[in-house]
Order: C-alpha cells, then sequence, then structure tokens
C-alpha cells in the first residue's frame, strides 16, 4: 500500500506492477509504459491544478479590500456568472460537479 500512496497509482497499476515482478522472464517494456501513462496523467493533473490556481487568484483579485458578504464582489460573482466559479478537481483531475 506504501507505494501506491508515495507513488499515487491505482490499485491496477499496482496490480499491473505486481504482476510484472511475479514474471521476471518477461520484458520491462511493459513497466516502462505504465509509467510513461502515469507520468502524463500527473503532467495533465498538474496543468488542471495550475489552471485551477489561476482562476481562484483571478477571482480572489475582484475584492482586495474586506467588506460586509452582501458587498464581496467575489460573492456576488458567484453568484451571477457561472464561469468566474473555478472547476472543482476529484480525484486524479476528474471535474466533480
Amino acid at each position: 500500500m506504501q507505494l501506491r500512496r508515495s507513488l499515487d497509482m491505482t490499485l491496477d497499476e499496482i496490480r499491473s506492477l505486481l504482476d510484472l515482478r511475479d514474471a521476471p522472464g518477461i520484458s520491462c517494456a511493459p513497466v516502462n509504459d505504465l509509467l510513461d501513462e502515469h507520468i502524463e496523467n500527473v503532467s495533465r493533473r498538474i496543468r488542471e491544478l495550475q489552471f485551477l490556481q489561476k482562476q481562484l487568484k483571478s477571482l480572489q483579485s475582484q475584492c482586495k479590500a474586506v467588506h460586509a458578504a452582501k458587498d464581496c464582489e467575489i460573492l456576488q460573482r458567484l453568484g451571477n456568472d457561472t464561469d468566474a466559479a473555478p472547476t472543482r478537481l476529484g480525484t486524479h483531475g476528474n471535474e466533480c460537479h
């Protein structure tokens, strides 16, 4: 389980690696293929999180001064403009609605 957590891999990915480990005579190419796919998934998630960070910073820039909640530009924009609301990311970058 520690390997799964430290590498942020799915159970299926870990099972695949363990299956390959249990077949020492075969090529290690599938291991590298699995890691290449996982690296791409991690890269995609990083891009999504960077985009989310930009959205949040943009939203935050709407109101720098402390006001009553009724006068908060951020809350007003969230209520009126669904495009201003950042997309929430779930596990492995899946969008939550």
